[in-house]
């Protein structure tokens, strides 16, 4: 009887030991037995690890490829505005980052055609014998226009079809009022016969501006905002422009005209709107004073 109990005995453990092997952890038991064998030798194992490098490179060969040294818009004209004193370059040189940081600010794309049909002239380079100072402006200016400057800078009288009212041959634009001022004091003595314009809104209302345009106007300056409203209510006019300065210099913070953002979009929206088309033919100069 004792010999047939153990039978039973185990034929039971036999049974239990069966539903375990079907029970919900058999599949960790499975998966244990097909785990991989680890690589016998080293020759093995460079060439997993060479297998698995291979991989990595041809997903990042399917990436949209970035070009060296290229930036997204902001970023350029940022990188153009921290040249830091690109006015003391040669004229190529301004030329090369106006252009750069033109087509960086409005999105302008200028094909390799247009880029050649920019007039070598377009960017004044100015004498680096003096400073480039507001003590300087002065002589600076009268360098510019040459031994006809007293004719066309201080001549107060309207010539019919030849000087109209309302159109300087200088405007100079400044990144805020303040700072125009100073300049357009500097040169005050340029101005006695024939006061230079004051084109900014700040304690000046708009409706004063244009009746100071009705007259005969050598010399303006003013901010990019204020000169492009008066240009679009024909107010000032463009004809017998021959120099735009645009001033270079750098504020308490270290900023310029082409660093404050608004100022900055109000400027290079006004250039491409009223004097690029100008620069391409000959007919208005850029200085970087």
């Amino acid at each position: 009887m004792a010999k047939k109990v153990v039978r039973k005995d185990s034929k039971h453990s036999h049974k239990k030991r069966s539903a375990k092997a079907t029970g919900p952890f058999s599949k960790i038991k499975k998966f244990k037995k097909n785990k991989p064998q680890r690589l016998q030798n080293g020759e093995e194992e460079e060439a997993a690890l060479s297998t698995q490098h291979k991989l990595f490179n041809d997903k990042d060969k399917t990436r949209p490829a970035i070009k060296a040294g290229h930036k997204p818009a902001k970023q350029q004209v940022a990188a153009a505005a921290d040249k830091g004193n690109v006015e003391l370059g040669s004229s190529r040189e301004q030329l090369d980052w106006f252009i750069g940081a033109f087509q960086a600010a409005t999105g302008t794309k200028l094909s390799s055609l247009e880029l050649q049909e920019i007039p070598e002239n377009s960017m004044l380079e100015l004498s680096n014998t003096m400073d480039h100072n507001i003590p300087n402006l002065m002589k600076h200016v009268k360098a510019i226009f040459g031994p006809s400057w007293e004719e066309v800078l201080c001549e107060g009288n309207v010539v019919e079809g030849n000087v109209e009212p309302g159109c300087p041959s200088l405007l100079i634009i400044s990144s805020s009022a303040i700072r125009c001022v100073e300049i357009l004091r500097s040169i005050k003595t340029l101005t006695t016969k024939c006061h230079a314009a004051k084109l900014f809104a700040k304690h000046i209302k708009i409706e004063e501006q244009v009746s100071i345009l009705k007259e005969r106007v050598n010399i303006a300056g003013g901010t990019p905002s204020r000169i492009k409203k008066l240009i679009e209510i024909d107010a000032l006019k463009l004809s017998r422009l021959s120099v735009l300065m645009l001033d270079m210099h750098k504020d308490a913070k270290g900023l310029t005209l082409f660093d404050v953002p608004q100022v900055s979009n109000e400027f290079w929206e006004l250039y491409k709107a009223h004097f690029h088309q100008q620069v391409m033919l000959s007919k208005l100069q850029i200085c970087l004073y």
